[in-house]
């Protein structure tokens, strides 16, 4: 329905309005269902990820920051490791959490540089990414891997600019 307009008699100003009923827009509200949860479940998760590489400059460090959370509704235990792709363990944790709760951390990574005799970075001494693996106990108390539980983040060394190359002068020793 439409507003209809009318003017009182004798008066100067425009036509007052009258509200002609209700839409369709005016009656529908918006509402929530909520179900009450009655099945256990035993879920943690890693959280609050930075996203993107991680960059660190070479011999220095950074810090990767992010949390472990218990996602389902009865406590567990967890395992959280850290390893950069060099095989050095950054950390090795147990713990129990509570439902809902979070257990926040933070590594330091450090930025560990090796170059090839072509100048070229080599892969098997830089670091080149941090991976990270959760565990947790089941409904039953058996451990197993969480879902997304193997995480890896790519890291960056930024090299020095200034690098001497003592295997260039190497030749020098024998004249």
């Amino acid at each position: 329905m439409d507003a209809v307009g009318s003017r009182r008699e004798g008066s100067k100003n425009a036509p007052s309005y009258e509200h002609g009923g209700l839409s369709l827009a005016e009656m529908v509200s918006a509402g929530a269902v909520l179900k009450r949860v009655t099945e256990k479940e035993a879920r943690a998760a890693i959280t609050r990820l930075p996203a993107g590489i991680l960059a660190v400059e070479e011999d220095g460090q950074s810090e990767l920051s992010f949390a472990v959370e218990n996602v389902g509704n009865i406590p567990v235990e967890f395992e959280l490791r850290a390893q950069t792709n060099l095989g050095e363990d950054l950390l090795s944790h147990r713990g129990k959490l509570g439902a809902r709760a979070s257990y926040p951390t933070r590594l330091a990574v450090i930025g560990t540089y090796r170059q090839t005799p072509a100048r070229e970075i080599d892969p098997a001494g830089t670091v080149t990414a941090v991976t990270l693996r959760l565990r947790h106990t089941d409904l039953q108390g058996n451990w197993r891997d969480a879902i997304d539980g193997i995480i890896t983040i790519p890291v960056k060394v930024k090299a020095k600019k200034t690098r001497l190359d003592t295997e260039a002068l190497k030749g020098f020793d024998d004249i």
